[in-house]
């Protein structure tokens, strides 16, 4: 399943970037750095929200 690609701009990243909810694990919050950037624009933002939905087997 390929990943979602997101620009430089709308997502507020200095590269661009592919989010992967195929990929989703758990990891520590300690092994978190420093926010990357955000996803501003709401129908970016729906997909990503449907992808992991999907990936999860959530209803809604």
């Amino acid at each position: 399943m390929p990943g979602r690609p997101f620009r430089q701009g709308p997502a507020g990243l200095d590269r661009d970037s592919v989010v992967m909810a195929h990929r989703i694990r758990a990891i520590s919050k300690r092994r978190l750095g420093a926010r990357l950037g955000t996803v501003e624009d709401q129908e970016l933002r729906a997909a990503v929200r449907a992808a992991v939905r999907v990936q999860l087997d959530l209803d809604g």
